[in-house]
């Protein structure tokens, strides 16, 4: 069934590449808008796009001020990306809506990369289509943009990704039930795995990761940390993934494997240092021995007696005489 966004494309002639400009109207988030992921020129035709000042162009975020989840390019693949448009021009057009949080400005949908590297181009504007979207629908946009048309994406992102969607169809009053094993109806991670491509308990499993503090979770972008033990550790408590990485750091420990992770996970809010240390098979480090206080008899006058206790350069010696002798008499 076509849906709404194609219908009035094909009505108005845009699909063609003929016909006036037409601002998408996106009321079917879930069937993602054909014209979004196609390659090449817009599906819109050049009739479709208009060219937009960069300077008017912000970077997607929510009424809570949440970025979005998605790394930007390595610097070495944005000017990769804007040599290609020194070049080429842009061939894809992104896709804005009016800015919710200031007049006459824009947000980017899809195009954050785009974006960047016009800029870096040192273009003024870029072709945009323009589109009327709610926030779920905009914040649907985003995640399936990048979750879809991404060649590769950290975990992190998939993460983030998958907790957002889930979010967002919980509010427009969908299921998202992550323990419930009802068949009818159709559980949203059901939904996302299949359109993913993954199991319904992989996308939990990525929804987990985002327990974790962000110098973990960058350990499993990295993978120091397996995909595994980052789900098993974020069962862990904030302040004890804080200890843990603290401990991780004192004690270099560069990864954790996946039997340490489900072991680490077993002990949750009771875990501490010494308990970490075991499971990195890590014996704790010697603490300093407090200084004795040793007392000598001594047939001084009381000045002399009261300088010994102030003068740490004849403490040091006194010290240094005793050393020697220790280590003369133990051979």
């Amino acid at each position: 069934m076509m849906n709404e966004t194609l219908r009035k494309m094909k009505e108005s002639g845009a699909a063609d590449g003929i016909g006036s400009a037409i601002i998408e109207d996106v009321n079917d988030p879930g069937g993602l808008f054909a014209s979004m992921f196609t390659t090449g020129p817009s599906p819109m035709g050049a009739h479709g796009a208009k060219e937009i000042s960069l300077d008017l162009i912000d970077p997607w975020r929510d009424a809570e001020h949440d970025a979005q989840p998605f790394k930007p390019y390595s610097a070495e693949k944005l000017a990769e990306l804007a040599e290609n448009i020194r070049q080429n021009g842009v061939i894809s057009p992104v896709r804005l809506r009016l800015s919710p949080f200031e007049k006459g400005r824009y947000q980017i949908l899809a195009g954050h990369n785009r974006v960047a590297a016009s800029k870096l181009a040192g273009r003024k504007t870029i072709p945009a289509i323009l589109m009327q979207a709610t926030d779920d629908e905009a914040k649907l946009i985003l995640i399936d943009s990048n979750l879809y048309q991404r060649d590769h994406l950290l975990p992190s992102e998939k993460a983030w990704a998958y907790k957002m969607r889930l979010d967002t169809i919980k509010q427009q009053g969908k299921r998202t039930d992550l323990t419930s094993v009802q068949l009818a109806p159709k559980l949203s991670t059901e939904q996302i795995g299949e359109e993913s491509g993954i199991s319904k308990d992989q996308v939990k499993r990525f929804v987990r990761l985002t327990y974790l503090i962000p110098p973990l979770l960058d350990m499993v972008d990295v993978e120091s940390i397996p995909f595994t033990a980052g789900v098993s550790v974020s069962f862990l408590p904030p302040d004890a993934q804080q200890l843990l990485l603290t401990v991780m750091r004192n004690n270099d420990v560069k990864s954790i494997t996946r039997s340490q992770g489900e072991e680490l996970k077993a002990f949750k809010s009771q875990l501490d240092e010494e308990t970490i240390l075991r499971i990195f098979g890590k014996s704790p480090k010697a603490h300093t021995v407090k200084p004795q206080i040793i007392k000598l008899q001594v047939d001084y006058s009381p000045a002399i007696t009261r300088r010994l206790a102030k003068d740490e350069t004849l403490q040091a010696r006194i010290r240094a005489v005793i050393d020697a002798y220790i280590k003369e008499t133990a051979k």
